[in-house]
């Protein structure tokens, strides 16, 4: 049996993890159980419109090539804003010195 999956709280928990690595995020309103778009402003200033459906994350585009849908927000961003990546991987080395050096 599968159990329901609550778009907006997956967008909102989305939102919440990557916000440190953007310069915005921010979902619209719902409008139907069967998605959530999500309005992001890379750290670059890149906008990107990405809709969340049951099958991951889709960028709004009408190139083809370009609409790849991705299993998570992080994916997403990993493959389209290298600076994502950059603070990603440096707040990481930072809990991960952390951890290695208790005080």
């Amino acid at each position: 049996m599968d159990l329901p999956i609550d778009l907006a709280a997956e967008a909102a928990g989305a939102a919440e993890s990557i916000r440190a690595f953007v310069s915005s995020i921010q979902p619209r309103p719902q409008t139907t159980s069967e998605c959530v778009i999500l309005d992001i402003t890379t750290a670059e200033g890149t906008p990107i419109a990405a809709t969340l459906t049951t099958s991951g994350y889709t960028v709004n585009t009408d190139d083809p090539v370009e609409k790849v849908t991705y299993e998570s927000i992080e994916a997403l961003l990993d493959a389209r804003s290298p600076a994502y990546r950059d603070r990603f991987a440096s707040a990481l080395a930072a809990k991960l010195g952390a951890l290695s050096n208790p005080k």
